[in-house]
This record gives C-alpha cells, sequence and structure tokens, in this order.
C-alpha cells in the first residue's frame, strides 16, 4: 500500500506541475525510471521473506527456525524488517 501511495505522489506533483505551465511535459517521463526499481525492490523483498517463511525445503525451515526466529528477537533487526516491509523509508 505504502508502495502504491509513493507511487500516487511521484505522478500526482509531476502532473500538477505539467497542467500548470511550471514543467514540460518531459517531466512526466521520469515517473517510470524513479518508481520501477522501488517496485522491484518490494516485489523482491516480499517474495524473499514469503519464501523464507513459507518454504517448504528443509534448508528454509532450518535457516527460518534455527537462525531467523532467535535473531528476530533482538529489537535492532526487527526495526530494520519493519523498516523494510512497511516501505516506509525508500531510498
Amino acid at each position: 500500500m505504502n508502495t502504491g501511495i509513493g507511487d500516487a505522489e511521484n505522478l500526482a506533483w509531476k502532473l500538477a506541475m505539467v497542467v500548470n505551465g511550471t514543467a514540460a511535459d518531459e517531466l512526466l517521463d521520469s515517473y517510470e525510471a524513479e518508481r520501477r526499481p522501488i517496485a522491484a525492490k518490494a516485489l523482491k523483498s516480499t517474495a524473499a521473506m514469503s519464501n523464507l517463511v513459507l518454504g517448504n525445503h528443509i534448508v528454509a525451515r532450518l535457516l527460518r527456525d534455527r537462525v531467523i526466529v532467535p535473531l528476530m528477537n533482538k529489537a535492532s533487526l526487527q526495526r530494520r524488517v519493519w523498516e523494510n516491509l512497511s516501505q516506509l523509508k525508500v531510498t
């Protein structure tokens, strides 16, 4: 959801500037170049987390149960995961 809101915000200010005549139409061409990498990163991280959490392969289960779960008890890691999954801290 947050990625979609970011997409809408990015496109809205560009459209407003073009409609108001304060920017050339070419400004709209920058939308995809700016937003596609963010969408690709969100998709990649979501797929990786899903595979890790739901993985049926023995290696995935061992990694999840013996490494990831114990690490998730650390507040610093919880914060980093939250920032990534919430997509509120987009770079």
